[in-house]
């Protein structure tokens, strides 16, 4: 549910006011409220006809490891896979995904129209860097021909984690939005191989710890 602008101020209004009777500094509380209604208590996003839209942005989640070490997208990653699949076949659009959830997508998608996002390898010593929400919506902005005229994009990704993705694509430059015509996926792979991915209270403890970490950043910098 997306709140008005002014329930999301009485919130933080009421926050503040508890805040100052521990803390005892009305300036304080009230940039602390802030941070905490960004962190942990806003999971709204903006939402548009899919129609509207000129791109899609899938970013993965969780994902699976076999017996012999090799990984796969996993069940959370098809659920977002198949609803990008879903969208691309209303509106026919470039699509830009994390490889996991475009190796699900596989053919379904024509290959000029899908744009898998990889992670770096370190050729020195050997191993992959992990890939960070930023860093891949920061590589496809890099990889979007002419991106001042991008227009809007279609953020798809696991319900609890499309907030976050929302904050940071609109932060990059993009004017991102979820599509209005599906529910994002949330049901849950107890199996995922990233433990803070098998279940709702643990992702959304993780979730707003990330958001967090970014909002104490900037009041460090003010």
């Amino acid at each position: 549910m997306n709140h008005t602008k002014e329930e999301k101020e009485e919130m933080i209004e009421s926050l503040s006011k508890y805040l100052k009777t521990q803390l005892e500094d009305e300036d304080i509380s009230r940039k602390f409220a802030d941070a905490i209604h960004k962190s942990f208590l806003d999971w709204s996003t903006p939402t548009i006809d899919c129609k509207e839209a000129s791109a899609i942005i899938a970013l993965s989640f969780g994902f699976c490891r076999e017996d012999n070490g090799n990984i796969t997208p996993g069940k959370m990653n098809d659920q977002i896979a198949n609803i990008v699949v879903a969208l691309y076949n209303k509106i026919k659009c470039r699509v830009y995904a994390q490889w996991e959830v475009a190796k699900s997508i596989d053919k379904r998608v024509k290959p000029n129209d899908l744009i898998a996002i990889y992670p770096e390898i370190d050729k020195k010593e050997g191993f992959v860097k992990y890939l960070s929400t930023f860093d891949v919506i920061k590589k496809v902005k890099k990889d979007v021909n002419n991106f001042d005229s991008l227009g809007k994009v279609l953020i798809v990704a696991w319900a609890h984690h499309a907030p976050r993705c929302i904050n940071i694509a609109n932060e990059l430059g993009f004017n991102a939005f979820i599509p209005r015509c599906v529910n994002l996926p949330s049901e849950y792979d107890s199996d995922s191989s990233q433990p803070w991915t098998r279940d709702a209270i643990s992702y959304i403890s993780h979730d707003s710890l990330s958001r967090y970490k970014v909002n104490r950043s900037r009041m460090i910098s003010e």
